[in-house]
């Protein structure tokens, strides 16, 4: 929950109606986010801290705390295996 992320240069990411397609242009991998994804993806790329992104869907959501802490970490973590984030300093 204390590392931070950033978003490659080779990323980009396209909103539109509250979802989120985000593509890496180096290998072709993309992912399509809903809502709650796209929340948590834009509080990642805003702040670039995971503690940040949690609480901000904590704040939006109601969500049990663990539930939340299990599924943020699981998703940024498929993101960073996919190259659509990298870990932060």
């Amino acid at each position: 929950m204390r590392d931070s992320v950033v978003v490659p240069d080779t990323v980009i990411a396209r909103e539109l109606d509250g979802e989120t397609v985000v593509l890496n242009l180096e290998s072709g991998v993309y992912f399509g986010l809903d809502r709650v994804a796209t929340d948590i993806w834009n509080a990642l790329r805003t702040d670039g801290r995971v503690e940040a992104a949690y609480r901000a869907v904590l704040e939006a959501y109601d969500v049990p705390s663990a539930t939340l802490e299990q599924d943020l970490l699981r998703f940024v973590n498929q993101l960073v295996s996919k190259g659509l984030l990298h870990a932060g300093s």
